[in-house]
């Protein structure tokens, strides 16, 4: 399993790395960026099934985040995270090229699980 979790709370990254580390087994390649340069550097040199991402960031534009993302991981599993779940923010997210889309409040399991399923049967 290879996931890269872009979040810039590094609290939240430590929650999600130990979530996935426990349902997902080793968690040797749980990988963790708090911005869009940390997830360029992981992604060029680590193989990566599954991205989650949050896009509400206050260092830069969580949409175009997302679009940079998707760009540089063009085959991988894309999924957003995020506390602002608004059905405006869905579309959006989804426009930029989520593949999914998950409100932190509540469906956080959820999106570990897609992560995870996608990661385990997906090669890098």
């Amino acid at each position: 399993m290879s996931v890269l979790i872009v979040d810039a709370c590094e609290r939240t990254r430590a929650r999600l790395r130990d979530l996935l580390s426990l349902k997902g087994g080793d968690g040797s390649h749980v990988h963790e960026a708090g911005d869009l340069d940390q997830a360029a550097a992981v992604l060029g040199r680590a193989p990566v099934a599954a991205i989650i991402v949050d896009v509400d960031t206050p260092a830069q534009d969580g949409l175009a985040l997302l679009s940079s993302l998707r760009a540089l991981g063009a085959r991988r599993l894309l999924v957003v995270l995020t506390n602002d779940a608004s059905e405006p923010r869905r579309r959006a997210c989804l426009a930029r090229g989520a593949d999914h889309f998950f409100d932190k409040s509540h469906e956080f399991e959820r999106a570990l699980e897609l992560a995870i399923q996608h990661a385990t049967r997906e090669p890098a």
